[in-house]
């Protein structure tokens, strides 16, 4: 699981997460596959095998994701999608989908930097023409930098990214890939960090073999910004989730607005213990000396905090055991993979089915939480409205300007900076040098007079 990350300007890390999803039709499952990634604080989000038609598409869309790219396959299977969180500044410049959803590309300006999104979900069999042709059609390569990720169904080092390794030699389609990353200066970042290292993405119960096909490919610029790679555990799907952390200076985050979770209110326990906080809080501050609009007021915000604390406490609870789960469940592929076993393969089913449950039941609450809000506002124009207004506010997003000097200004404490300059010099006034200049003007403008009749007044009724 995802470790809690600072948001300020201080520690601006932007989390790039891939994962083989095998269908989201599904909405219990939709809405775990959303709350997993949403627990992993998922930035840029490649899914492959998204399993959804046009129509479907819009599905994706949640509140805290800002911009949905999806390939133009019109049936219930591959499919290929990119996400990107609404905390990340991100400006599309062209996309390129595939017919066939295979494949996704987004040029781009991700945080003020010029990228390409690549996301690959490749055949499962060793179809060289397809990574040819996929690799030939990346565009600006050398303006861009490059940020692939996705299920690419092959191994690049067939000893260590796999538990039992069949053959020595590399498929036609990895020594494409290979050569293309050579030739372009990508790396692959997880094993860079880890070169002699062993992580596995997928379990075939066929084969009875872990493999490493999930992994990104990225310039090798970009690695100086690179903090963390890691692998999640096998859990909702047959693959694992992958992510790369980038860390970018000059981007910022702001805490979201707290919201009341309207489901602690159901629970007697807590309403106990917040008719217990009111009435101590009455019994100490009610005495007479305030006004009750102040004791009201106040009031409110003791209530507020008691809610926040609890569910704080609740949900530092759920991803600790989640953590727990993951970890075990991890621990439990190191071992599969060395010594393969049904010991060890029953214990890992229980883990899963414990975690499937905590994560359904965070699904289920999450649907009942959507389903009051479309009861609520579903109908409404105001509803309506707001989605247009959030499409506006993406497409009039400010991404870079000209400063008063001619420098090109992309990040947004400099873009606020060139603002505040440029209005605080609009309006300040500037009096003329020269006094005389000033009385000169004023004396040369001709103003209109108003015209009156024979006894001096001005027209209009009396």
């Amino acid at each position: 699981m995802a470790s809690r990350r600072g948001r300020g300007a201080g520690c601006p890390l932007i989390r790039l997460i891939t994962w083989n999803v095998r269908g989201l039709n599904g909405p219990v499952k939709r809405a775990r596959v959303f709350a997993h990634l949403r627990a992993l604080r998922a930035d840029v989000i490649m899914l492959q095998e998204t399993h959804l038609k046009v129509s479907d598409q819009t599905r994706l869309r949640k509140g805290w994701i800002s911009q949905v790219f999806h390939s133009d396959l019109d049936s219930k299977s591959r499919g290929v999608a990119i996400m990107i969180n609404k905390r990340v500044q991100f400006e599309a410049e062209g996309i390129s989908a595939d017919r066939g959803g295979r494949y996704l590309m987004v040029r781009g300006r991700l945080e003020g930097r010029r990228v390409v999104l690549v996301n690959i979900y490749a055949p499962n069999w060793d179809d060289v023409d397809f990574i040819k042709r996929v690799l030939g059609k990346i565009p600006d390569l050398d303006s861009r930098r490059l940020i692939m990720g996705g299920d690419f169904n092959m191994v690049l080092d067939p000893t260590l990214d796999r538990s039992c390794p069949r053959t020595g030699r590399l498929s036609a389609m990895a020594r494409e890939l290979k050569g293309f990353m050579e030739q372009m200066g990508a790396v692959d970042p997880w094993r860079e960090g880890q070169p002699t290292g062993r992580g596995y993405s997928f379990y075939s119960h066929v084969h009875k073999v872990y493999s490493r096909i999930d992994f990104f490919v990225l310039s090798r610029d970009c690695m100086g910004e690179v903090k963390n790679t890691e692998y999640s555990a096998i859990t909702i799907s047959d693959h694992a989730p992958h992510w790369v952390d980038l860390q970018f200076g000059g981007a910022s985050y702001q805490r979201p607005q707290w919201r009341l979770d309207v489901g602690l209110l159901s629970e007697e326990g807590i309403c106990e213990r917040l008719r217990k906080c009111i009435k101590n809080y009455l019994q100490v501050n009610d005495t007479g000396e305030v006004s009750a609009a102040t004791v009201w007021e106040a009031l409110k915000a003791v209530v507020r905090g008691e809610l926040i604390s609890i569910g704080a406490h609740r949900a530092k609870a759920d991803r600790a055991e989640m953590d727990r789960l993951v970890r075990e469940m991890g621990r439990i592929d190191e071992e599969h993979a060395e010594s393969p076993g049904e010991v060890l393969l029953r214990e890992r089913q229980r883990l899963q089915a414990e975690l499937g449950a905590l994560s359904t039941s965070r699904a289920v609450e999450q649907l009942r939480k959507a389903r009051g809000v479309v009861y609520e506002h579903g109908e409404k124009a105001s509803r309506l409205l707001a989605q247009q207004l959030r499409k506006r506010e993406a497409a009039r997003e400010i991404s870079r300007v000209m400063d008063g000097e001619g420098r090109k200004v992309e990040d947004p404490a400099g873009l606020n900076k060139v603002f505040r300059d440029f209005y605080r010099k609009l309006y300040t006034s500037e009096p003329p040098e020269e006094p005389e200049e000033m009385k000169r003007f004023l004396d040369g403008l001709t103003f209109p007079t108003v015209g009156g009749g024979a006894s001096g007044r001005a027209g209009g009724p009396d």
